[in-house]
């Protein structure tokens, strides 16, 4: 049978320490716990180390500095990482584990509100319009935030979402429809950061609200109780009538209007063009990708009458 340690006291463990020799390493068993062992190395800093076999391989397994975890607490210490050892459990991976789970934990607290302004930061700003910017957490802050703002992430389930947009879905079901969707981003953002994989997104809209909530094209069709369109076409054939009554009126929303009409240019790219965009000798218009729907450089041909419009 293996020799049995004696059980040494604090003062015992003290006084080993005190006649341990610089310059070299020192092990000392001391008892109470079979491998449990005091390490004073060659500068005399001092820890616990428990000696055993894991996975049928032997382990040193730190326990601590003696400056911070006393004999008995080591004692204890070492009890628990041989129950562990008994019931096939590698305590060194375990405890990886357990501090994975608390740093996860501690992430995952962080409320939608708080991932919305990170996601904001880091993804919204820098790679979207101005415009878009300001949108995208101006609508969360209208409509999802005094619902469910403060709720940790973690927490958050599809009837808490269904719930906040309900109310609003078939009232403004265009904007309901967009910050729906910018809260799916959100919680898919923290859900990625915080290492969430095993579940459901619970603002995700296919395959989830989709079932509890209309289509908004229906709601839009329907809102306020009755059919919508959209705005009525114009004839093509009344196309030339159009224009000829849209230049006998003065200003230059009706000269933004017809440039608009010959390019088919955005509303926003009319009304922000700048000279340095045209090169009439060339008859073409390169709207920067600062300023399009896509993020693209967008290059557009005028035709004979825009030039005449900038011109004159």
């Amino acid at each position: 049978m293996p020799k049995v340690a004696k059980t040494l006291t604090k003062l015992e463990v003290d006084r080993l320490i005190s006649k341990s020799s610089l310059g070299k390493t020192n092990y000392h068993r001391v008892g109470g716990v079979t491998g449990l062992v005091l390490r004073v190395s060659s500068t005399n800093s001092t820890s616990w180390i428990l000696r055993a076999s894991v996975g049928g391989k032997q382990r040193d397994i730190g326990l601590g500095s003696t400056k911070q975890v006393t004999l008995s607490k080591a004692r204890d210490l070492a009890r628990e990482y041989r129950d562990l050892i008994d019931r096939g459990i590698d305590p060194v991976e375990q405890g990886k584990r357990n501090k994975e789970t608390i740093a996860w934990k501690r992430d995952s607290s962080i409320t939608v509100k708080e991932a919305a302004i990170d996601y904001h930061k880091n993804n919204v700003v820098a790679a979207r319009s101005v415009k878009e910017s300001k949108h995208f957490l101006s609508s969360l802050h209208n409509h999802a935030f005094p619902a469910i703002g403060n709720y940790p992430v973690l927490e958050l389930r599809t009837r808490d979402v269904s719930k906040t947009f309900e109310p609003i879905w078939a009232e403004i079901p265009r904007m309901a429809r967009d910050t729906l969707a910018r809260l799916e981003r959100v919680i898919g953002y923290a859900f990625v950061v915080n290492g969430i994989d095993d579940r459901k997104n619970p603002a995700q809209w296919k395959n989830n609200l989709e079932l509890v909530l209309p289509p908004t094209a229906r709601m839009m069709r329907l809102k306020n109780g009755r059919v919508e369109n959209h705005h009525p076409s114009l004839p093509f054939g009344m196309v030339p009538d159009f224009l000829d009554h849209l230049r006998r009126r003065a200003g230059n929303g009706a000269k933004a209007l017809e440039f608009g009409l010959f390019t088919g240019a955005r509303n926003s790219e009319v009304r922000f063009a700048k000279w340095q965009e045209f090169d009439l000798r060339e008859g073409i218009w390169t709207i920067p990708a600062e300023r399009t729907k896509q993020s693209r450089e967008h290059v557009v041909l005028l035709p004979r009458q825009v030039r005449e419009l900038l011109i004159g």
